[in-house]
């Protein structure tokens, strides 16, 4: 990687060396801007350590051999660098190889970035271009219904990284975790929890075919039992929503301290459960009726996604009253849009499978998104 400023002088010296030649030496005029000069790494070692393909870029709009181009153009390049002291001694060549021209670092820049290094220490690189533009990044996501696996440990990494490197370049980053901490699976698992504890307790029930079979509900039937003996053997209302809660509790404490083990930390934790609770999902959705992008069929609600270029509307309620995904993701998505931050990233895992209708919802409201999708 090119230091910043080194990689600006080295562009300043391209732009005189290409105005140069078709000031003195060319009929031919060009519309010449530095934002036209690319430098970039080779892709063979052997064609040195920078090259550009200015050459090729000029040559379309003067109507000239790129090659002999690319040969005017590196004999100004060469005896400016001659010029320039504070420059000349990191240039160890120049060359043309077809139309590129190509440069070859000295040993003496690779000294000098090593002294930086050592001068700058964990500073070095750090740079404030964004002004503290807010960033939001979420990621992992993993719903609390299981330890965490080796696929969310990647979103972690790449996530975390990710966030890393934009704070060290400026960016106010908000990492955030999404909960999915309600619905038909949660339910699930707080069933299967309570039949698991209810068979330490003797008791011959069986887990529904969908249910929760992992030793780790096992491990948290076991801890119920332990500080609370047998208690909640009657089949209530609310033993239910204990054992749903107690689940969820479990889990995501076994969530947080993987992740804790593994350095990645979390500014904001969002529950769907809240955002339920508070009627966001329900409000939203109505905001989406009243403007028209909702509508009913065959008892459930649809959104109009193909009013955004989707290949089909979504359901986002079906016709028993529960919510789809994408409901609450847009709702979701909404609240990140209305806490101002001026760039959204989703790293997604191969568990979701909505994001193009969150895209496409990105472009109703006008978010600046990014969506990553990990497809392993």
């Amino acid at each position: 990687m090119l230091e910043k400023n080194f990689k600006e002088k080295i562009i300043q010296i391209f732009s005189e060396g290409i105005n140069q030649y078709f000031a003195e030496e060319s009929a031919c005029r060009a519309d010449i801007s530095s934002s036209l000069i690319s430098l970039d790494a080779p892709k063979e070692k052997l064609h040195g350590d920078i090259t550009s393909n200015i050459a090729m870029v000029l040559a379309k709009q003067v109507k000239a051999n790129p090659v002999i181009l690319a040969q005017h153009i590196s004999e100004k390049i060469k005896k400016i660098f001659n010029q320039r002291s504070d420059i000349n001694s990191f240039i160890d060549g120049i060359e043309v190889k077809g139309a590129f021209i190509n440069l070859w670092l000295s040993d003496k820049y690779y000294e000098n970035i090593l002294l930086e290094i050592f001068k700058n220490k964990e500073k070095f690189g750090q740079n404030s271009d964004f002004g503290g533009k807010r960033v939001n990044i979420e990621f992992v996501s993993a719903n609390p219904t299981g330890p965490l696996t080796i696929a969310h440990a990647r979103q972690a990494a790449i996530g975390d990284a990710l966030a890393r490197i934009l704070k060290f370049n400026g960016y106010d980053v908000t990492t955030e975790y999404y909960l999915n901490d309600c619905g038909r699976q949660i339910n699930m698992l707080g069933k299967s929890l309570e039949i698991r504890y209810r068979n330490l307790c003797g008791k011959e029930d069986s887990l529904p075919e969908d249910g929760y079979v992992g030793e780790y509900v096992i491990d948290i039937a076991k801890e119920i039992k332990e500080k609370h003996g047998e208690m909640f053997l009657e089949e209530t209302e609310k033993t239910s929503n204990f054992f749903r809660k107690y689940a969820v509790e479990s889990i995501m404490n076994l969530i947080r301290k993987d992740l804790e083990d593994f350095r990645v930390h979390f500014d904001v934790w969002t529950s769907q459960a809240e955002f339920e609770e508070r009627k966001i999902v329900e409000r939203t959705l109505e905001e989406l009726e009243k403007a028209g992008y909702l509508y009913e069929q065959d008892g459930a609600k649809w959104f109009k996604s193909t009013a955004f270029g989707d290949d089909k509307d979504r359901v986002v309620r079906k016709s028993d009253g529960s919510y789809t995904y994408l409901a609450p993701d847009i709702a979701y998505h909404k609240d990140k849009y209305l806490r101002k931050f001026e760039q959204i990233i989703d790293l997604l895992g191969p568990d979701h499978h909505v994001f193009t209708n969150i895209h496409l919802l990105a472009g109703m409201l006008k978010i600046p998104l990014f969506i990553i999708m990990k497809t392993y």
